[in-house]
């Protein structure tokens, strides 16, 4: 009776964490649906760039009919063709790619939801999904407009099909499936090798069985992919092959500066890839594997998994393998080999591993459950599972909202407010030059790439050669084109350029294009303008308390060559930076004294020595301007901590001037007085 009432009380505690398991996925994906449209409003200028300057490119055209083949050397064209047809439900393509990204990672969740409650049970389903949904990277992908959260799908998809699915075909769509990841990462392909391997070595089946499984699953396989690399290989086009060729940028130690030099022959084509053999390229990245190996693993420990999620992963595999009990985790070694090592020789992305993240956590998931179900104590059962359980989600969660609010805080915020602010001063099919495609998407214009130029003669050549009549300029652009970040001083003019909107925070202008750009400014043979120039570009890319010391430079100068207003403006700027200070106050009341103001001047200097009481520079300036007011007796109380601290020639001869001034006021008064009384004796 006692074990019937366990066996019992075993089957609803696996009934509860299955419903508890859909719950958390429902949840999760509902979550994700609201940061996404709520606060993903832009992407951001990494993974998602590639969205605006290639995906959206690629759906618009697909749904106009046409199918470019080219397109497709590096990925496949499963995302934009799924972008495509969101398109036409949703009207913005940014939107439309956020909610895919969406219902990919509730697909994914689900996968693998459904393939650990099949190979182990329902407590280490919702363990791993619980993992899942509070890992960063697998979250961040899962509302950004990238095609990680698509391909992670169709790759859970397949692991789902090919384990967990009901028997009756399954195997076929498990190929099919890896077909699509394939088509949506090339590098994803793998998949079929390792299903194929997994499904050939099964001694849960004859040897016949095992032929006929794997023949099934590479059938799936070649049904998608075949009809794709036919058609691509009779339009000159060999899927994939800018993987193998293009061993200078994926190899490369820092592929982000390999593109920017690539940008220096934008002229001949973005990115031309250099000519090199796949027998070559193959060779480079096997010498490079045994290095890649190790850093991948320490790079997935520290960024993908995170040091909690990783121990317990570890301990769970120590613990199957103490336990002789691997053969739970076994089906998964060739899917994570595979896929694995072909990522080792590259250079590591996060998110290009994020695909390894629900294999890497199955060891973790298998261990909740084994101690949930451990022979001890009743009592000690669950609580000890959970307390381990939740002692990796809580450090992962707080880790992972302290990422979300880094990348939240880099979001490009300032190209969708200009675009959209110029979408009513532009025509349709203008083109807008930007080192990144957000703004021209939001003005609902076309994409020209910033070339790596040094001139504005050559820039101009290469605008009026791609007929871009728009330019666009922010910290994005001085940070990858420094050459041109005087064009973010609205104060100066460049020849053939109309400013249409410019903002500071954070900086961006946009200007249009017009005869007479690429002539050299007038103001640039002048030195001191150009050094005042490069003052005020700073104090806008670095507007903390570091652009003060520019900002008082800028006042300094700006009552110098007399023009106060700017002074002003500047010293204000200063002293809204850092911590409360006189100098700024004492160029501020400076300003307003060369500007008339000379009672806002006093008030202002009062200030500053209210923040500072020794502050000579400041209680000079207020005796100077109470003195000129005609205030003597106030000047001089204003002066008296000065007197005898100070040698300086000005301050001496100006106490001095003071005191003559007061005794010119006091004699006149005191003379009648001695008269009246000499007339009354």
């Amino acid at each position: 009776m006692g074990s019937r009432r366990s066996a019992r009380a075993a089957g609803r505690g696996l009934k509860h964490s299955a419903r508890a398991g859909l719950a958390l996925i429902a949840l999760a994906t509902l979550a994700l649906a609201v940061y996404a449209l709520r606060w993903h409003t832009v992407g951001d200028t990494a993974a998602e760039t590639d969205f605006y300057s290639g995906y959206v490119l690629g759906a618009r055209a697909l749904q106009h009919g046409h199918l470019d083949f080219g397109r497709y050397g590096v990925f496949g064209p499963v995302y934009e063709v799924l972008l495509a047809l969101a398109g036409f439900a949703v009207r913005d393509l940014f939107t439309a790619a956020r909610l895919l990204s969406v219902l990919a990672l509730g697909a994914t969740l689900f996968a693998w939801w459904a393939i650990a409650r099949r190979r182990i049970d329902a407590t280490a389903a919702l363990a791993l999904v619980a993992l899942l949904a509070v890992d960063p990277t697998i979250m961040r992908y899962g509302y950004s407009a990238t095609t990680d959260a698509t391909a992670l799908a169709f790759f859970s998809l397949s692991a789902w099909a090919l384990f967990a699915a009901p028997a009756r075909g399954r195997l076929l769509l498990a190929g099919a499936l890896a077909g699509l990841a394939t088509l949506t990462r090339y590098n994803l392909a793998t998949l079929l090798p390792a299903g194929a391997l997994w499904l050939a070595l099964d001694d849960t089946r004859t040897g016949r069985e095992r032929v006929r499984a794997a023949g099934e699953f590479l059938g799936g396989g070649v049904l998608v992919l075949l009809p794709w690399t036919l058609a691509s290989l009779a339009a000159g086009h060999v899927p994939g092959s800018t993987l193998l060729r293009d061993r200078g940028y994926y190899g490369a130690a820092d592929p982000a500066a390999v593109l920017e030099n690539r940008y220096r022959d934008i002229e001949a084509g973005i990115g031309t890839q250099p000519a090199a053999s796949p027998g070559r390229a193959l060779a480079a990245l096997l010498a490079a594997l045994p290095r890649g190996i190790l850093v991948h693993l320490k790079s997935d420990v520290t960024e993908l998994l995170g040091l909690p999620s990783a121990l317990l992963a570890a301990l769970g595999l120590i613990a199957a393998l103490l336990r002789r009990q691997l053969r739970v985790l076994l089906p998964f070694v060739p899917l994570f080999a595979f896929t694995f090592m072909p990522l080792a020789p590259v250079y590591y992305a996060v998110r290009y591993s994020m695909v390894l993240l629900p294999l890497y956590l199955m060891p973790a998931a298998w261990l909740v459950t084994t101690l949930a179900h451990a022979p001890m104590p009743r009592p000690a059962r669950l609580p000890l599972a959970w307390t381990l359980l939740l002692l990796v989600l809580v450090p992962t969660a707080w880790w992972s909202a302290g990422l979300h609010a880094e990348w939240r805080a880099r979001l490009p915020l300032e190209t969708r407010i200009a675009g959209e602010a110029i979408r009513a001063q532009v025509r349709p099919g203008e083109r807008m030059i930007a080192r990144k495609a957000h703004a021209a998407y939001y003005a609902r214009l076309e994409p020209v790439p910033f070339p790596l130029v040094a001139n504005l003669e050559t820039l101009a050549g290469f605008c009026r050669a791609r007929q871009a009549s728009l330019l666009y300029y922010s910290g994005i652009e001085a940070e990858a084109r420094p050459a041109f970040a005087y064009l973010l001083d609205t104060s100066v003019t460049v020849p053939g350029l109309t400013l249409l909107h410019a903002g500071a925070s954070p900086p961006r202008v946009v200007y249009r294009i017009g005869p007479g750009f690429g002539a050299t400014p007038a103001w640039w043979a002048d030195e001191a303008t150009r050094q005042r120039v490069a003052a005020r570009v700073n104090t806008l890319l670095r507007p903390g308390p570091e652009a003060r010391a520019l900002y008082l430079l800028l006042a300094e100068s700006g009552l110098q060559r007399g023009r106060p207003a700017e002074a002003l403006r500047d010293a204000e700027a200063a002293a809204r930076l850092g911590p409360a200070q006189a100098d700024a106050r004492v160029l501020e009341a400076e300003a307003l004294h060369q500007l008339g103001h000379r009672d806002a001047a006093i008030e202002t200097l009062q200030v500053a020595l209210s923040m500072a009481p020794d502050d000579a520079a400041a209680r000079f300036g207020l005796g100077l301007l109470l003195r000129e007011s005609g205030r003597l007796l106030e000047a001089a109380d204003a002066w008296q901590p000065l007197r005898g601290q100070t040698n300086d020639p000005r301050v001496l001869n100006a106490l001095a001037e003071l005191d003559a001034a007061l005794k010119q006021v006091a004699a006149p008064r005191r003379r009648p007085r001695r008269k009246r009384r000499a007339r009354m004796l």
